[in-house]
């Protein structure tokens, strides 16, 4: 994937920069989501890849990838369905 540019004109890390940091991904396993724990037990690197694709898309997709995210996260510890 072809990174973007994460720092501002100002000099700050960008939005991106910050949701795709190691501890953006450690706070998504302090989340509570269900009963299942889907989101702690979900495997960190298929999180990255499920932010990176989201941030990669154009405003106007976003909110229908958002909308899937849930489903796809209520899988088994592995990642898989």
């Amino acid at each position: 994937m072809k990174k973007q540019n994460v720092v501002d004109s100002k000099g700050s890390i960008s939005r991106i920069e910050k949701v795709l940091s190691k501890e953006s991904m450690h706070n998504v396993g302090l989340a509570k989501c269900c009963t299942m724990k889907c989101c702690q037990h979900f495997p960190r690197g298929k999180t990255l890849l499920l932010k990176q694709e989201f941030w990669n898309l154009s405003f106007e997709n976003r909110k229908t990838y958002g909308l899937n995210i849930p489903r796809r996260l209520h899988m088994r510890g592995d990642g898989s369905c």
